[in-house]
């Protein structure tokens, strides 16, 4: 996972309009790719820590609710997950002990059972497109053996999760349902790693299969969007002088 730090920060500021010229690169070129009918899945991974700070609760006026804040190394797990149109059910996930290479390996031989094939000749049909982040667990020869093997892959550039959209959104969905159920269970004594996996598995299942292709359509706008308004900016860098006179008049 990346982490905010100072010096993550500097280094993005130096880097700020290659970053910005890689984005848009990778935005066109997913834009190319779903017009051409290719499909694109989106993958990460995400961690659940049995100890979720609590951010807002009821309780009865006149008692005071003391609640310990997690600190240090915490009880969790880490969830998979892959969405896109041609993967069975809209999406699938796996739950792992954490986001190791063998874990991620794993989870790519399962993922690759679970892509729908067109009822196409071989000759016709187009291999998809996975897109995922530079995480060091996801590179290397033997990881990229096992992922070209269904897919074709590409690495999002730095500092970039915003170009995966719809399973991001999926995590910040799942974590604003789990949250109170994960602090009932703590206020209960009963908060054990069965149990929340449980309650994650759960709130997927209730995830319905429209709401990932509604994800999958905002993040096509959004990168249609994102690339229409470098044109504007482009395409008024280089506009004549007597046109931008005439615009400000």
């Amino acid at each position: 996972m990346w982490r905010a730090t100072s010096k993550n920060f500097v280094a993005q500021a130096s880097r700020l309009p290659q970053l910005e010229a890689e984005r848009q690169s990778f935005a066109f070129m997913l834009i190319k790719l779903i017009c051409d009918g290719v499909p694109v899945m989106y993958f990460d991974e995400t961690s659940f820590q049995l100890e979720m700070t609590m951010r807002r609760a009821f309780y009865p006026r006149q008692n005071k609710l003391v609640l310990p804040i997690p600190r240090g190394q915490r009880r969790g797990f880490s969830l998979y997950g892959c969405i896109g149109s041609c993967v069975r059910g809209g999406a699938y996930f796996e739950v792992h002990d954490s986001s190791n290479k063998e874990d991620f390996m794993a989870f790519m031989r399962n993922l690759e059972g679970q892509l729908i094939q067109p009822e196409l000749p071989v000759t016709r049909r187009k291999r998809p497109v996975l897109v995922l982040d530079n995480l060091a667990a996801h590179k290397g020869a033997d990881r990229l053996l096992i992922m070209e093997r269904f897919a074709q892959v590409q690495f999002i550039p730095a500092y970039s999760c915003q170009l995966q959209g719809p399973i991001e959104a999926v995590w910040s969905l799942v974590k604003r349902r789990v949250r109170p159920k994960f602090t009932e269970l703590q206020l209960r004594d009963q908060c054990t790693r069965a149990r929340c996996i449980e309650l994650v598995q759960q709130t997927l299942e209730e995830v319905e299969v429209a709401t990932f292709a509604n994800l999958l359509r905002v993040h096509y706008r959004y990168l249609v969007r994102t690339f229409q308004q470098v044109q504007d900016e482009l395409s008024s860098c280089f506009s004549s002088p007597s046109k931008k006179k005439k615009s400000q008049l």
